[in-house]
């Protein structure tokens, strides 16, 4: 049996007041022994009550799919039409400067959707950066494919995660990577121009606690880029304990998009957009319904009854593009508040202030005592 912590009031609010939204719900993904149940907070919020108490974590983690090492597609890399295609979009629409790139992607948005989302995605609309040396982190980075994407996309990038195994295989890869997650990163304030929570803030036991520290570690007008299921989705009502966004024990709590943007605003970010959907229904419903059946999720063979259900899967991904807040996921990006102007000055007096005292011979900078020429 499985160690658990019961909480008896919501992660977020801390709010009593709850009903039960889906009991005795099983891991149909990894085989985590065990019933579940998430409760509905009045706040907006769905949680697992109990969970896995913090000394049975890593258990729950032992076959997870982030143990695995396969280059990411670098789709823009590719050789040929399509691969320039794909730089010209991604140069005319998130300002890189790849080589020879077709001048054709930048008609690619209006004309090709459903391809360009995929490429946003794949590059968690990254804007390129804006100077060599641009700091990137990624949060529950697992073995460390998007770092890989964010390199050659040409950041500074690195990564943690709380699980040993997956931090070794990113290491294996001659990657950036750290034991550790949110809170708790280890990480200096104002680090990072850039932080990712891909599908990571379900999983943190204190999700109020790692959205204040990613918004510490951002440098000012750093921006917050995160991806999660979806509380509020279609999916949940249609396939409910068997909905593969639940996951449970590994998923803590749920947020829908109103929820998550409060969140935001209280952590102190400003900016906040909700971006569109990914076209994720399909992968959705056919790993829900292999759930539902019994059946391993990632099996090659598609699940009974899924050539009936896949026209279901379409039509929910159109109805997402119309009603974002019934699509499987919720994607948002914030912003760390800009340097008030007053800060920036009298930031700009410290360096002018050091940049005369060294020119002076006084001390320099840190407090490092001003080397002697020695005499001969």
């Amino acid at each position: 049996m499985i160690e658990v912590e019961h909480l008896g009031r919501c992660p977020v609010c801390a709010r009593t007041e709850r009903r039960i939204a889906v009991a005795d719900a099983a891991d149909g993904v990894f085989g985590t022994p065990g019933r579940w149940d998430y409760w509905a907070c009045a706040c907006g919020v769905l949680y697992l009550d109990p969970r896995p108490a913090p000394d049975a974590i890593p258990g729950i983690y032992r076959h997870y799919y982030t143990h695995a090492l396969a280059d990411p597609p670098l789709r823009w890399r590719e050789p040929g039409f399509r691969g320039a295609v794909r730089r010209g979009y991604l140069n005319a629409r998130y300002g890189y400067r790849f080589p020879d790139a077709s001048r054709l992607g930048a008609l690619t948005w209006p004309l090709r959707r459903a391809a360009v989302k995929n490429l946003d995605f794949m590059i968690r609309h990254l804007p390129a950066p804006a100077k060599a040396g641009t700091r990137l982190l990624d949060v529950g980075c697992g073995n460390g494919d998007f770092l890989i994407v964010a390199r050659d996309l040409g950041f500074e990038a690195s990564g943690i995660d709380p699980d040993p195994a997956a931090v070794a295989a990113a290491r294996s890869r001659g990657l950036d990577v750290a034991l550790g997650g949110l809170p708790g990163s280890g990480s200096r304030d104002a680090s990072f121009e850039h932080v990712m929570l891909s599908h990571v803030l379900e999983h943190v036991a204190d999700p109020v606690g790692a959205l204040a520290e990613a918004r510490r570690l951002l440098v000012p007008g750093g921006r917050l880029w995160l991806s999660l299921p979806n509380a509020s989705s279609d999916g949940l009502k249609r396939f409910g304990p068997h909905w593969r966004g639940l996951e449970p024990p590994r998923h803590f709590a749920l947020f829908g998009a109103e929820r998550l943007r409060a969140l935001l605003a209280a952590a102190g970010f400003e900016r906040i957009e909700r971006l569109p959907p990914e076209d994720a229904a399909l992968f959705y419903f056919r790993q829900s319904q292999a759930i539902a059946h019994g059946l391993d999720p990632y099996r090659a063979e598609d699940p009974p009854g899924w050539n009936a259900l896949r026209g279901f899967a379409e039509t929910a991904n159109r109805r997402a593009r119309r009603f974002p807040g019934c699509a499987d996921t919720v994607t948002m990006i914030a912003f760390a508040p800009p340097l008030s102007a007053e800060t920036a000055k009298s930031r700009l007096r410290v360096d002018e202030r050091r940049a005369d005292g060294l020119e002076a011979g006084s001390t320099p900078v840190e407090g490092r005592p001003r080397e002697e020429t020695p005499e001969h």
